[in-house]
């Protein structure tokens, strides 16, 4: 019937919508993670160069100790 077609085809785009809002919460998660993710490589990455320096001026890592 047409009503019965109706139904399925307002059911179908509800969970279509339910489907596009959780997709659009998760690329927003996603893009959170990746900014996360550049932060600690650039963190990362700034203390492999504290590191080299530390060392090339013979500090070792006993000696940073408490």
């Amino acid at each position: 019937s047409k009503g019965g077609i109706l139904a399925k085809a307002c059911e179908y785009i509800n969970e279509l919508r339910t489907t596009n809002q959780n997709l659009a919460k998760v690329a927003r998660e996603n893009e959170n993670l990746r900014q996360e993710v550049s932060t600690l490589k650039q963190m990362v990455a700034h203390l492999k160069r504290e590191n080299a320096q530390l060392r090339s001026n013979g500090v070792t890592s006993t000696e940073l100790d408490p």
